[in-house]
């Protein structure tokens, strides 16, 4: 059978729609979801975290993130007296693995004489994001550190 212009037109025309809805359907089953809740809000609050961005400056650098035989490890300066903190545990391909530790006080037995917070909390393999805030002296700072556990 001999092929005119009009078969290759159809073929063409099939394929073509073939592509677009193997997309669509790909697309369609791909999880979208937004780094922040509250996006909108944190962007009303941005000056003010710029301004807790540039107290952490001076003592960004001596923040730590671990994770050893199922324990979080962070590691703050010792310079600084930290009165309380809150870690935010952020897995970015899945929401409903984020994860907030607050304490009031680390004045505890899970606080070295090093600022060295551990906790236990099993994670899965793979990247993490960890936003860290903690109040010193009436001051707040953020350190914004990357994890990766193998």
């Amino acid at each position: 059978m001999k092929l005119n212009w009009g078969h290759y037109l159809v073929i063409t025309m099939t394929l073509f729609i073939g592509f677009i809805l193997t997309m669509v359907i790909f697309v369609r089953g791909d999880n979208d979801d937004l780094t922040e809740d509250e996006y909108y809000e944190k962007g009303l609050n941005h000056e003010a975290q710029i301004a807790i961005e540039r107290n952490s400056l001076s003592v960004l650098g001596q923040v730590s993130v671990n994770y050893q035989a199922n324990q979080v490890i962070v590691n703050l300066p010792d310079s600084i007296i930290v009165s309380n903190i809150r870690i935010e545990l952020m897995r970015p391909n899945d929401a409903s693995l984020d994860k907030d530790f607050v304490f009031a006080s680390i004045e505890n037995q899970s606080r070295d004489l090093d600022n060295k917070l551990a906790f236990g909390y099993s994670l899965i393999r793979g990247f993490w994001k960890t936003k860290i805030y903690w109040n010193s002296d009436g001051k707040e700072f953020f350190a914004d550190k990357d994890l990766f556990v193998q």
